[in-house]
């Protein structure tokens, strides 16, 4: 998953059916590392998404992406 990629989520999460058509660009990929309980860190990949819809203003981000968001038209590789 590349930054440019346009996404929608699995169907497996649209349990309201609402969101069927819901497309989104993502907008930034990484790494995110949390503390844990003691003294670990868990990192972890993530996803920030800008959805196309005008009811979803805001960037959601998901962690992992890949179990959440099915990749529709990827970014060509340069």
């Amino acid at each position: 998953m590349q930054v440019g990629d346009i996404v929608k989520l699995k169907i497996r999460f649209d349990h309201s059916g609402q969101t069927k058509k819901l497309i989104g660009v993502v907008v930034a990929v990484g790494e995110e590392h949390r503390r844990m309980y003691g003294d670990g860190v868990e990192i972890c990949n993530y996803a920030d998404v800008k959805w196309l819809d005008i009811k979803y203003p805001k960037v959601a981000r998901f962690s992992p992406p890949r179990g959440s968001l099915e990749v529709i038209s990827a970014v060509s590789a340069r």
